[in-house]
């Protein structure tokens, strides 16, 4: 699969896009038009759900101040009016929109899959078996995310701000696209929101973000959440309290994954630079000797893997097959460097050694693994 990729051409690569593309947006079509028959369950059991007086969310929170022996709003949940229709195509237009959109979120796990088969043949397959998880992980913070904003933000919200009035000449008349784009804006923000690990782990990958940067601006991040947290929910410091208090665990989850990811890259890079030190160090000796028959064997390695009538990537390559049948787990990690500087790709790495094992027979095999172990840290 990978080397189908490697050989598609640009319009090759467009026309791959356009299948998955196309795919994708029939998933989303065949369930928007699937919701979009059911658009009155859809509407009274979701959409509409938070204006019930008796919503779970509504009753919980009136339990829950109760136990503290404090007066809520949340017992005595009205909504007066129903929502205005101010055009005739209004209903029809706000069903399909919201078809679509609620169909973006359910298929978002599928969408997910098409974006991971479009890149995955460019991967390498230690890549490939790394983000087999990504899928789920990914759809599991959004539909959390989606329950968060359905459970908690969106009835503290709406009960706020249908109960908001500057002064009783003002009269609130809400239509329903704005209940509605209301409702359907926070599942997409705060669910979006929730794939913040997610974003840290690949901006900490390409080393846009440390864990140190994230403990540096932590009071800033908390800051930000309780405005956020002050703006979306009624104007008590418990409300506050338990909307902000899912993001701050989710920007420390954050923190802690950006750790675990520079950790490894860490060990794997010391590995690598361990081994240049020591050999970098030994090579001076050595050549502080001023010994005329080493300086020149050491002259003419560096002379007989230069660019010749053979290109340096197949020299490399050739050295590392000699390497592992000698069994010089040195030799081998050096050639693997020199030999990743050249462009040599991991199936090519794995090929050539299939040879050595092949001309040196199963004595080979630990320094396969040893060698197989030092490439996964140059590729980090």
């Amino acid at each position: 699969m990978a080397e189908k990729q490697k050989e598609m051409s640009f319009l090759g690569h467009l026309e791959e896009l356009r299948w998955h593309l196309v795919r994708s947006a029939g998933a989303i079509f065949i369930i928007a038009i699937l919701l979009f028959v059911f658009q009155k369950q859809v509407y009274e059991y979701f959409l509409l759900a938070h204006r019930k007086p008796d919503f779970v969310t509504y009753q919980f929170f009136c339990d829950f101040f109760n136990m503290l022996g404090m007066d809520s709003t949340f017992c005595n949940v009205t909504f007066k009016d129903n929502l205005i229709s101010l055009k005739p195509t209004q209903q029809l237009m706000n069903a399909i929109w919201s078809s679509l959109i609620l169909g973006i979120i359910i298929s978002f796990p599928y969408l997910l899959w098409e974006i991971w088969r479009f890149v995955s043949p460019g991967l390498t397959k230690k890549e490939v078996s790394r983000s087999r998880g990504f899928i789920f992980i990914a759809s599991l913070l959004f539909f959390l995310g989606i329950a968060f904003s359905f459970y908690v933000i969106a009835p503290i919200s709406i009960h706020f701000l249908y109960n908001y009035q500057i002064t009783d000449l003002i009269q609130n008349n809400f239509t329903m696209d704005s209940h509605i784009g209301l409702v359907t804006n926070m599942l997409l923000g705060v669910s979006i929101l929730f794939e913040l690990p997610v974003l840290i782990y690949f901006l900490t990958k390409i080393g846009l973000v440390t864990p140190e940067f994230l403990k540096k601006y932590r009071k800033h991040a908390l800051v930000v959440v309780l405005i956020l947290a002050a703006i979306i929910t009624p104007p008590d410091i418990a409300s506050q309290v338990i909307v902000a208090i899912p993001i701050l665990i989710l920007y420390e989850i954050s923190i802690k994954v950006s750790k675990m990811v520079i950790k490894k890259q860490k060990k794997m890079h010391k590995k690598v630079q361990e081994f240049n030190d020591y050999r970098q160090k030994m090579n001076d000796k050595i050549l502080a000797s001023d010994n005329k028959v080493i300086k020149r064997i050491f002259n003419l390695d560096t002379n007989a893997f230069a660019e010749g009538h053979l290109p340096v990537k197949t020299k490399e390559l050739l050295g590392l097959v000699a390497s592992a049948v000698l069994r010089c787990d040195d030799c081998v990690q050096y050639h693997l460097e020199a030999a990743k500087k050249n462009g040599v790709s991991t199936e090519e790495m794995m090929e050539t050694m299939s040879i050595a094992n092949l001309i040196g027979g199963t004595i080979v095999i630990p320094h396969l693994r040893k060698a197989v172990e030092y490439w996964e840290a140059l590729d980090e």
